[in-house]
């Protein structure tokens, strides 16, 4: 089972007042486009190359949905997918985005094709009309590239929940260049006043680049009771099996994987474990984590 995006879904009623239509009033970016207050920031559009040049030019998302299943307390519970579809864009969404289910709550999902990894999402809410949120994610790039150059551009949705992005400012292409490590981050504070009463709501999405030493072979051990080795693979990273099937003596296994300039990366499962991860390097030179599932033995 290959994990390729993570979904987390979040109850978010508290956010429900941000979407608020008829709020006026613009944000003046530094791209010159201006946007609605009632337009909040969710995330980044991330980019190797400059999106069109006009200025004032919005990139609208498709919503995809998708019907699916997974697996709670051994049940398998309904659930739809979510995807956004920038159409003519070659680049990967890193955003949280709302939508109202069928009971009234607003829904949350954090979309992300799997690029992004070590995602962190945090919403906190003071006097009960101070609302704080922000989104976190870390880029691995594997060293050996000269330089790597990312655009991020800022996305937003609307109070009706249409989603669209704009183009970067120059300052939001930050380059590794000899770095091994650099951030960005875009910030926005939301303010609207009902009756007499003032609300704000802050939202900071920020995303890390680490240069990383690049996986080069995956070796899987097992182990009986004994921590006697009874059988071992070796692996390409691109071409570790989904599925792992350990043989009947097994209690537990180990899988290795190995860098190009780095110690070995190890993770032990046992038993109770149903799935284990490998780190590979795509073609863009982005290192992201597949999802690979254990099928122990029933005897």
């Amino acid at each position: 089972m290959k994990t390729k995006k993570y979904i987390i879904i979040l109850a978010c009623c508290i956010l429900a007042a941000a979407f608020i239509l008829g709020i006026t009033g613009v944000i003046n970016l530094s791209t010159g486009i201006q946007v609605k207050n009632s337009d909040r920031l969710i995330g980044f559009l991330i980019t190797r190359d400059s999106l069109d040049q006009a200025e004032d030019y919005h990139y609208p998302a498709t919503r995809v949905e998708k019907p699916g299943a997974i697996e709670m307390d051994g049940e398998e519970e309904p659930y739809t997918e979510v995807e956004y579809v920038f159409e003519g864009i070659d680049g990967f969404p890193f955003m949280i985005a709302d939508a109202k289910g069928e009971n009234g709550v607003n829904t949350s999902t954090t979309i992300s094709d799997g690029a992004v990894s070590d995602i962190q999402h945090y919403l906190s809410q003071t006097n009960d009309n101070v609302t704080e949120e922000s989104l976190i994610g870390t880029l691995y790039l594997a060293r050996g590239k000269d330089d790597y150059l990312f655009f991020f551009n800022p996305i937003y949705q609307t109070a009706d929940g249409d989603v669209y992005a704009v183009r970067a400012a120059s300052g939001m292409a930050p380059s590794l260049g000899l770095c091994s490590s650099v951030s960005t981050h875009k910030t926005q504070d939301l303010s609207w006043t009902e009756g007499l009463k003032t609300f704000t709501r802050s939202m900071r999405v920020e995303v890390k680049m680490l240069l990383t030493d690049k996986p080069v072979k995956v070796s899987i051990y097992q182990y009986n009771a004994d921590h006697e080795l009874i059988h071992s693979d070796e692996y390409d990273p691109r071409s570790v099996p989904e599925t792992i099937s350990p043989r009947p003596l097994a209690e537990y296994i180990v899988i290795e994987t190995e860098t190009d300039g780095g110690d070995p990366i190890r993770e032990i499962c046992g038993k109770k474990d149903e799935s284990f991860t490998v780190k590979l390097a795509r073609e863009d030179g982005i290192c992201v984590a597949e999802g690979h599932e254990i099928i122990w033995p029933k005897w």
